[in-house]
């Protein structure tokens, strides 16, 4: 007879899938009641080893998710805010364009009105280039 305290490899009998669940049972237990003594402790989380994971246990209190629950915040928040700067970024060079449109309307060979839309150009390809940096940071593809 089978000893329910001893691992079922460790009998030399290889574990069927109820003698394993009861042994995660009996595992559970006394997980559960060693958290008990650990006051900062109040869960644990364990992953399959087979499952591709850096971390295949977590140990994690009360702390840990409010903390948790603030960084998803803070990084929706930063998430908004990349999207807000994209979206301004995108009207700025707009303008840009317009002011382009202009000075081109403005007539070519005044010096003056060249000076101008070099530097224009020059503000558009930044602008651009940022647009472009943010949609890289958020994963996006470039639309031009």
């Amino acid at each position: 007879m089978p000893n329910p305290s001893v691992p079922a490899a460790a009998e030399g009998v290889l574990p069927s899938e109820v003698i394993a669940e009861n042994r995660i049972m009996e595992l559970s237990r006394e997980i559960s009641s060693l958290l008990d003594r650990a006051p900062r402790r109040e869960y644990v989380h364990i992953l399959a080893a087979s499952l591709p994971s850096h971390h295949h246990i977590t140990i994690g209190g009360r702390d840990d998710e409010t903390e948790i629950r603030a960084a998803k915040e803070e990084a929706a928040a930063a998430a908004w805010n990349l999207t807000c700067l994209q979206d301004r970024l995108g009207h700025v060079r707009s303008m840009v364009s317009l002011i382009e449109y202009a000075l081109e309307g403005m007539g070519l060979g005044n010096d003056e009105v060249n000076a101008l839309q070099t530097g224009v150009s020059k503000v558009y390809d930044d602008v651009t280039e940022a647009v472009d940096f943010l949609k890289s940071v958020r994963g996006e593809t470039s639309a031009g």
